[in-house]
Formats: C-alpha cells, sequence, structure tokens
C-alpha cells in the first residue's frame, strides 16, 4: 500500500512521510505490537482521564514522545514511525494531529 503521513507537531512544525508499505492482518499485528513496545519504552502517559489507552492514543503519544527533533533527523526510525501507522490503521492517508490530539484518516 502506498502510503502518506503527515505529523502536525503545532503550527509551524509539522513532517510528511511517503511510504510504500504491505498490508495484513499479520502485519497489522506487528504494527500494533511495535506502537505498544514504544508506548511503553517512551513511557507514555494516558490521554484520557479514564486511562484507558487506545491505539490511536499509542500513536499519538509514540509521536508526541519521539518529538520533531528525532523524527526529522533519523530517517530510518521515520519511516519506520509511519510504515508502522499505515499498517497498524490499515488506511492509505494518515494525518496525526498532536495539538488537536486526532489522528484523520
Amino acid at each position: 500500500m502506498q502510503g502518506h503521513v503527515i505529523v502536525v507537531f503545532d503550527a509551524h512544525q509539522s513532517l510528511e512521510f511517503d511510504v510504500d508499505t504491505p498490508v495484513d492482518a499479520e502485519l497489522a499485528r506487528a504494527a500494533r505490537a511495535w506502537f505498544e513496545q514504544r508506548w511503553e519504552a517512551l513511557e507514555c502517559e494516558p490521554l484520557r482521564v479514564s486511562g484507558k489507552v487506545l491505539l490511536l492514543d499509542k500513536i499519538l503519544g509514540v509521536a508526541d514522545a519521539l518529538g520533531y527533533r528525532a523524527l526529522s533527523s533519523q530517517a530510518g526510525l521515520a519511516r519506520e514511525f509511519a510504515a508502522y501507522a499505515v499498517q497498524a490503521l490499515e488506511k492509505p492517508r494518515i494525518t496525526v494531529d498532536l495539538p488537536g490530539l486526532a489522528i484523520v484518516y
């Protein structure tokens, strides 16, 4: 699947990534596991008062914890993040809006 991922950090900083990645059920599970592992390793905090953490929350949290600097300077990490987002959500166009705490696809 051809994927296009935009990560908006603030009104002045955003990054765009184009990836070509296969998508199937097994890869989607692996991508969700990657976000789970990154979420824990980066010590991300739940966004919801209830403490419930959804896949979208994990993607937001990982993008925020990695930050603009890491995703803009580490091409391998950026490609990995974008490919796993496309695989996990099984959507070709994804916008990770950190200020709005939303993911649009």
